[in-house]
């Protein structure tokens, strides 16, 4: 998908969630991804936006875990931020209640409990009704709204006390992304080449 520098800047302009960002510090590769993203409407842009407002200091609320560095070969040095939406609360769901785990799993319990407690011999309307509110609301409760919840990435790096967002990216991409930064990255942010100089090939 090919888009035009002026499309680019028009929708930075247009779209009210970059307000009180800084456009230097938004990658014009990042800058593409969300026009794709609105465009496609794969995900709302307020989700990877309002990570970014804050970890700017724009906002006081985060629906995920604290931004860390990448440990990987070829992102270490560099940052990531996980933003969240609705396309990803089923491997939240996984996640939380240990689905892929061998054994009991966080769920076989929960639903042992809720067996436990009924005192009818048979599955009941009540039962079911239990069960599926704390297999959402108590992800909810103490995944979502504590920030633990995971999604994908906004990849950035530090600079001179500064965050510039560079790439969207995620679990297990990370030669790609730095792929990505080696093309489409370096000239606008020259600094990040002393972070991923070289990293393909000591890989």
């Amino acid at each position: 998908m090919q888009i035009s520098d002026k499309a680019l800047d028009h929708f930075r302009h247009s779209h009210n969630g970059f307000l009180h960002l800084d456009a230097a510090k938004i990658s014009r590769l990042l800058l593409a991804q969300l026009y794709y993203l609105h465009s496609t409407r794969i995900h709302s842009i307020y989700d990877v936006l309002d990570e970014i407002k804050y970890l700017e200091g724009c906002s006081k609320t985060t629906k995920t875990k604290a931004a860390s560095q990448f440990r990987g070969k070829y992102l270490i040095g560099l940052w990531h931020k996980h933003f969240f939406s609705n396309r990803f609360l089923a491997r939240n769901i996984i996640n939380y209640w240990e689905m892929d785990k061998k054994g009991k799993s966080k769920l076989d319990e929960m639903i042992d409990d809720v067996f436990q407690e009924s005192v009818s011999e048979y599955i009941t309307d009540e039962m079911i009704n239990v069960l599926s509110y704390r297999l959402t609301d108590e992800l909810l409760k103490n995944r979502i709204l504590k920030g633990s919840s995971t999604g994908e990435w906004i990849v950035f790096a530090k600079n001179n006390n500064s965050n510039h967002y560079l790439v969207l990216g995620r679990h297990g991409d990370d030669e790609n992304i730095c792929n990505l930064l080696n093309s489409y990255c370096l000239t606008e942010y020259p600094f990040i080449g002393n972070i991923i100089e070289n990293k393909i090939e000591q890989a």
